[in-house]
């Protein structure tokens, strides 16, 4: 298995801070040919596929269901000031709920999908979703450190489809 190593770079916008989430680091200690646990995430082709370090999902589970809490409780107490600007950018990290399940989760704007709506890569899971700008929030500090866990993989030896693009957020 061959895993990229990119890091995920962010914009600075003048409403919120620079914000830089590296990407997970692969085990110090393994050497090429050697083994770890991983857990498959997202699965778009035997060439792109995401998968997390297994040694790192008590963290993850812990930073979602706190970040999940605080997003909610956040909306209950009416504390909406997302102190995001009014257009995004491409690269911004941002909290945002996903559609299919209503959570919340880290994420980083990839595009825009129309006036009101922006593509989020999810940087934990590779997902990538659309959802109302305006229903994403500032990614408060005490989510940033825990390095993105979305890690690309392929099978070693599959070519990647000409067809597709090799683009770490499609």
């Amino acid at each position: 298995m061959s895993l990229s190593t990119k890091m995920l770079s962010s914009s600075a916008s003048s409403a919120q801070s620079l914000i830089d989430i590296p990407l997970q680091e692969l085990p110090g200690e393994v050497e090429q040919g050697e083994f770890f646990d991983v857990i498959v995430v997202n699965v778009r082709s035997p060439s792109k596929f995401f998968v997390q370090l297994k040694s790192q999902h008590l963290k993850l589970t812990a930073l979602m269901d706190i970040l999940d809490h605080t997003m909610e409780a956040a909306m209950k107490e009416e504390h909406l000031d997302s102190s995001l600007p009014e257009v995004p950018r491409v690269g911004m990290y941002v909290a945002a709920r996903w559609p299919h399940d209503e959570n919340w989760y880290r994420a980083v704007v990839v595009g825009m999908a129309s006036n009101t709506h922006v593509t989020l890569f999810l940087i934990d899971y590779g997902d990538i979703c659309e959802v109302e700008w305006k229903f994403s929030r500032s990614l408060l500090s005490q989510f940033q450190e825990l390095p993105a866990q979305a890690l690309q993989a392929k099978l070693l030896g599959v070519k990647p489809n000409s067809e597709v693009s090799e683009s770490t957020y499609d």
